[in-house]
């Protein structure tokens, strides 16, 4: 690994533990995190574009889905949480860093991560409990 690689792998190792902390999660979570984000290089590309940039690059793909599409899917859940229950304040680390984990795993099964993405809607609507 030359020099530039080494200094983003350690910004991108710093970022993903500031988004850990900022979530409150366990370092036995941050270290998992970043043993499957180090060991995705296509993941990894668009966990440091976001770092980089603030926003998704959404180039890489699995079954067609991108980090921002488990983001949106996961901020529509959160939506219908705050409607049911109205006492949970939004963490945009804990989003991102929400994003990216199920990303990975569903970098590891992509059937069951690309089924709840197909049938789960956190929004209520005629039918959905039917």
């Amino acid at each position: 690994m030359n020099e530039q690689n080494r200094t983003i792998a350690l910004k991108a190792a710093e970022f993903a533990a500031r988004l850990c902390m900022g979530s409150g999660v366990t370092q036995e979570f941050y270290d998992d995190f970043w043993n499957r984000l180090k060991n995705s290089p296509d993941i990894f590309k668009e966990f440091v574009y976001y770092m980089e940039k603030g926003d998704f690059a959404g180039k890489y793909k699995i079954g067609g889905r991108s980090v921002v599409d488990i983001l949106i899917w996961q901020v529509d859940h959160f939506k219908a949480y705050l409607d049911r229950e109205n006492q949970l304040k939004g963490n945009p680390s804990e989003m991102v860093l929400r994003a990216f984990d199920t990303f990975l795993k569903m970098e590891q099964n992509p059937e069951e991560i690309l089924y709840l993405l197909d049938t789960e809607s956190g929004s209520d609507y005629d039918g959905k409990f039917n």
